[in-house]
């Protein structure tokens, strides 16, 4: 019976301490005022996540502040630019790492976005 109890309790602490080293927050404020590398084939600018859904960008064409948005359902996060003429859907597949893609009308393509750590530009 002694040999059971310790048995199960070890079965317990083996199975409760395994965790991911990384776990992804798909939290909404745990975006927030964070920085990021934006990628894709043609272009290469700066994102940050405001309160409120507000999006700032030093995307070289974008020239009307203010009207850019995110919104974030669990891992699933999207963002807007010139009032939804452009479109972004992507993935946080790691912690510091979001993957997917875009359209206007004009066309679509796959981007991907580093995390920026606090006061770098680069990822």
């Amino acid at each position: 019976m002694r040999n059971l109890i310790v048995y199960i309790l070890y079965l317990s602490i083996a199975f409760t301490s395994c965790t991911s080293i990384k776990k992804i927050n798909p939290n909404t404020s745990a975006l927030i005022h964070t920085k990021w590398k934006y990628v894709d084939t043609d272009w290469q600018y700066e994102i940050e996540f405001k309160k409120n859904g507000q999006l700032l960008t030093t995307h070289p064409n974008d020239h009307s502040i203010g009207n850019d948005t995110w919104v974030q359902s669990d891992k699933q996060i999207n963002f807007y630019y010139n009032d939804k003429f452009a479109i972004y859907k992507g993935k946080l597949v790691t912690e510091d790492t979001i993957k997917g893609s875009g359209m206007n009308k004009k066309g679509s393509w796959e981007f991907t976005m580093y995390k920026l750590k606090s006061g770098s530009k680069n990822p």
